[in-house]
């Protein structure tokens, strides 16, 4: 019997109470205390936490205008504003601090769990397929880890959701398709062309599914309209102040060279990058091995024409995003966290498919997986220091809190091989200036106060020490020296 076999599985005093779905309060209980425990705490993750925080710390506290957005007092246009925007909106409301950096990624990584179990119900008509698929989601360490934390990832995964629902609802109910439109430039203001994946997986489920003329709808084609024009006008004011630069910045160097090329000082990364990490995941990474293939087997030998567009609608979700940033040069594990809700749906059908061949023993198993996936965020927020505290730099945080009390108004911060400086910075709050050694060297013997942290991976701070260049030590810890010169 299949999960979608409600009354085998549900006690018999709950299926008279038909409409009182006791899943929804479990999940509302058990999902709110996962995302929310302790995120107020710890220390930010570079880059990305640090960078969005200090971006939206410049515009709250330095106030340097929302528009255009500022990191160490100059232009930024490596992203679109509307994440930046809503930590800044966050810190309005709650302070400048790590919870309101978080916020918004933990809300919606509450949100993404529970429209999986409305997706899943909606598509499959089963409620338990739903639960399942939804603590599965919650049991993923990498999916988790990133909705506790300030990054883009895990919104983008909630649109993506959302995008692929209303498009699926608008099968029927063709009102629904205009919401796509608008959606995918939420999306886009958010992450730029990442944005994409979504439109992707349309494309990809209408041309298997041969709904084709979904693309061609009017309300769908209007309401992308509306998109494109929601997009609009905060790049065309870019590009009227800024012109040629921020063309360069923002979709040159972010864009095409990410896509093309090996970003930065990433090493390059096998084809096969993504799959590798999957399967890292413990245990679900590993129960992905049997069945991820066993799901496309059942969607490709479906023979009920519902069901199988409503397998395909996952399988494109699972397709088309794995094979956009495989293509991708830059490969970095957060890119794919919005495979993880169609992933997690694959992973109970199969599993699902396959005991649904042993009947007397289904219940039972039913009652083990549930128990599994409830204990593995437990068992991970109490063993793992990271899960529970993420307090990712912690000694960096203190030496740069201390560096905030000393520095008067006209001082000068100078970082000297800092390399997590974005949360370097957000705990410092003030400008800063990155300096060579023979920089830092005319630096301390010129006049003008400065106050500079500097790492101790070379041996220049033995120099510094022995006070031959007179300064004062203000602060030191294992691996950094906060100085001032005299």
């Amino acid at each position: 019997m299949r999960l979608t076999g409600y009354k085998n599985i549900v006690p018999y005093s709950l299926q008279r109470a038909h409409n009182y779905d006791y899943r929804i309060i479990f999940l509302l209980i058990f999902v709110s205390f996962f995302m929310v425990y302790n995120l107020w705490n710890g220390s930010l993750y570079p880059w990305d936490e640090g960078w969005y925080g200090e971006i939206a710390r410049e515009i709250v506290i330095d106030k340097l205008g929302w528009l255009t957005l500022h990191y160490n007092n100059n232009t930024f246009f490596q992203k679109p504003p509307l994440f930046i925007w809503m930590i800044a909106g966050a810190f309005k409301t709650f302070g400048v601090n790590e919870f309101s950096v978080r916020f918004w990624s933990a809300l919606l990584g509450f949100g993404c769990i529970f429209l999986l179990y409305f997706f899943t119900k909606n598509i499959f008509l089963s409620k338990n397929l739903a639960f399942f698929s939804s603590l599965t989601l919650l049991g993923f360490t990498f999916f988790y880890r990133q909705a506790r934390m300030g990054m883009m990832d895990v919104p983008l995964a909630f649109l993506v959701l959302l995008g692929v629902f209303l498009f699926w609802i608008g099968r029927k109910k063709q009102s629904y398709l205009f919401f796509v439109g608008p959606v995918i430039a939420i999306a886009f203001m958010i992450k730029s062309f990442a944005a994409f994946q979504l439109p992707l997986i349309l494309l990809l489920f209408s041309i298997i599914s041969g709904e084709k003329r979904l693309l061609i709808n009017t309300k769908f084609i209007l309401g992308i309209s509306v998109g494109i024009v929601i997009c609009l006008p905060w790049h065309i004011h870019q590009y009227i102040k800024y012109g040629s630069h921020f063309i360069k910045e923002y979709f040159f160097v972010h864009i095409v060279q990410r896509a093309t090329e090996v970003f930065e000082d990433q090493t390059p990364k096998s084809l096969f990058f993504y799959f590798k990490f999957l399967l890292i995941e413990f245990p679900l990474g590993k129960i992905q091995v049997m069945t991820v293939p066993l799901f496309f087997f059942i969607t490709l030998t479906e023979k009920d024409k519902q069901r199988k567009k409503a397998l395909l609608i996952v399988a494109a979700g699972i397709l088309a995003i794995i094979i956009l940033f495989t293509i991708v040069k830059t490969k970095l594990s957060w890119y794919i966290v919005p495979i993880y809700p169609f992933l997690s749906i694959a992973t109970v059908l199969s599993i699902d498919h396959i005991f649904s061949k042993v009947q007397k023993n289904k219940s039972r198993f039913v009652a083990i997986v549930l128990t599994i996936l409830i204990i593995i965020p437990i068992a991970r927020l109490f063993f793992y220091q990271e899960y529970r505290l993420l307090d990712f730099r912690p000694e960096l945080k203190n030496i740069c809190t201390h560096a905030r009390n000393e520095i008067k108004e006209n001082d000068v911060l100078l970082f000297y091989k800092i390399k997590d400086e974005t949360t370097a910075l957000f705990y410092c709050e003030k400008k800063m200036i990155r300096v060579s050694k023979e920089q830092l060297k005319n630096f301390i013997n010129s006049p003008k106060p400065i106050v500079c942290l500097m790492s101790k991976e070379d041996e220049f701070y033995k120099e510094i020490k022995r006070e031959i260049y007179g300064i004062s030590i203000l602060s030191e810890t294992n691996n950094f020296l906060l100085i001032k010169n005299s």
